[in-house]
């Protein structure tokens, strides 16, 4: 069987010569470690400093080779995910960088205070720039729904991942964004809302699910 069979078989519940095998997610140290070279390929910080700094085509380069090279190499996987095929910002797209104001350390023109964090391999926002509390309200997101098509540039990595493995192997389909728990407000004002007004939380999970159906439709 095809690693495209072993998969199609196994969800339809059908016998399959082997148990499929596929990775959630696979970080760049590994990928590195298995190409032998640096990559972007889920390295957070990079990627973000890349896309501030305008290098979207550099930083889609790098996914298009590494990822292929990666599992060509170990060969063993029969599904590639949608994290190994990220969406990418478009090619006419505007950076809006913040200034770096110390090593590793940015501010955005909001004042937020973004800082690296060597553990998670993020970007993390470490102080708000606005001080007061944010409100949200039911109302906010009962708005209509976003039909708008996403330009087709940012599909670059999958379509190319696709081209090298679609025969051969299942490749999970990328979606519109969608976030099973969203955080109005940020994470500790964010978590807080599900205590104090879960209404609103429901409401916006319900807005931001229906958006993502409409946009993958």
């Amino acid at each position: 069987m095809t690693s495209k069979e072993r998969v199609r078989a196994a969800i339809n519940h059908e016998p399959v010569d082997e148990v499929p095998l596929g990775f959630y997610a696979v970080d760049y140290d590994t990928v590195e470690a298995v190409i032998g070279h640096p990559t972007y390929v889920r390295n957070k910080v990079k990627i973000q400093i890349a896309i501030w700094e305008g290098r979207r085509d550099e930083l889609v380069d790098s996914f298009k080779k590494d990822i292929v090279e990666f599992y060509r190499k170990i060969d063993c996987a029969d599904l590639l995910t949608h994290k190994d095929a990220p969406l990418v910002p478009p090619k006419d797209y505007e950076p809006d960088p913040p200034e770096r104001i110390a090593d590793g350390v940015w501010r955005d023109r909001w004042g937020n205070i973004w800082k690296v964090s060597e553990i998670s391999n993020e970007i993390a926002l470490v102080e708000r720039g606005q001080k007061e509390e944010p409100t949200f309200t039911v109302e906010d997101f009962q708005g209509p729904v976003d039909h708008t098509p996403p330009d087709p540039s940012i599909f670059e990595v999958y379509d190319y991942l696709v081209e090298q493995f679609g025969e051969t192997h299942f490749i999970m389909a990328p979606r519109a964004s969608c976030s099973a728990m969203p955080l109005l407000g940020g994470m500790e004002h964010g978590l807080m809302m599900y205590a104090l007004a879960p209404d609103v939380v429901k409401a916006a999970i319900q807005h931001d699910l229906q958006t993502a159906l409409a946009r993958d439709h």
